[in-house]
């Protein structure tokens, strides 16, 4: 096989910063494809995060409340150690 006809699929990345395949003979930087995936990473931890711990006051408050009533009602039932 000629080395000219060599097509070996490898992932590059277009101007928008998106992953795209390319041919061998294409020249990518490997630094600037590495910086990609970690932004594209770094972007969906923050999504995740954000679903997380993007809660309202109102929705901490709320979720609180219902946990101390529940936590409450367990308590009401409880034995004493000493019976």
């Amino acid at each position: 096989m000629v080395f000219g006809e060599m097509q070996k699929e490898v992932l590059g990345r277009d101007g928008s910063g998106n992953y795209m395949h390319s041919t061998m003979k294409d020249v990518i930087n490997l630094r600037q494809v590495r910086k990609a995936k970690a932004r594209q990473e770094a972007e969906a931890k923050a999504a995740a995060n954000r679903a997380a711990f993007g809660r309202s006051k109102l929705e901490k408050q709320s979720s609180k409340a219902k946990k101390d009533a529940v936590n409450r009602h367990l308590d009401s039932h409880k034995r004493d150690k000493d019976a």
